[in-house]
């Protein structure tokens, strides 16, 4: 059996390391106002450290004993040997880096961290956008603020459609705007 003991020490937030991720395509501007929203919510610039979103990820990857799938095989990544080479790709800003496992399993960096406005994030912007051009931007604005939950079905079908990139059969890949916008429009 277990023997419980009391721990003895404080618990204090300032002994405490935070690590807030950003995407790599943030520049210093976003990263600064990332820090002033981190002292606003009361963790002070000492005990703050920012890591690139891909770099945070390839750690991860590594030290979770990930499955790896390939179009041949399945590993670990722990199973990976030395010299093997991997690439992290995150979704909504399209980050990337690639990195090596090296013989004593630290990683060495073999592009530095990137991205750029790819992602799926920015696909749903430009398709807002779309819309927006077609009917204007007050009567867009009237329908987010009067019809919240017909907004957040357009955003469902757009991510579903997004899923499924198989068009009809003139490939055309349809997407209904809620009744509510059609309305007001």
């Amino acid at each position: 059996m277990f023997e419980r003991k009391k721990v003895d020490t404080e618990f204090k937030t300032e002994n405490i390391r935070w690590m807030l991720t950003v995407p790599a395509i943030y520049e210093e501007p976003a990263k600064q106002f990332m820090r002033l929203a981190a002292r606003e919510a009361g963790i002070e610039g000492d005990n703050l450290l920012l890591a690139l979103e891909p770099e945070a990820a390839s750690i991860y990857v590594k030290e979770m004993n990930v499955e790896v799938h390939t179009d041949m095989n399945q590993s670990r990544l722990s199973d990976f040997s030395p010299k093997t080479k991997y690439m992290i790709a995150a979704r909504g800003t399209v980050d990337v880096t690639v990195r090596e496992v090296l013989p004593d399993r630290s990683l060495k960096e073999i592009t530095k961290a990137s991205g750029g406005a790819w992602g799926g994030l920015h696909v749903n912007q430009r398709f807002y956008q779309f819309i927006e051009d077609m009917v204007g931007n007050k009567l867009m604005e009237k329908f987010r603020d009067q019809h919240p939950a017909a907004q957040l079905d357009l955003e469902r079908k757009l991510e579903q459609k997004k899923r499924n990139l198989s068009g009809d059969k003139h490939n055309r890949i349809l997407i209904n705007l809620p009744d509510e916008l059609i309305e007001f429009f």
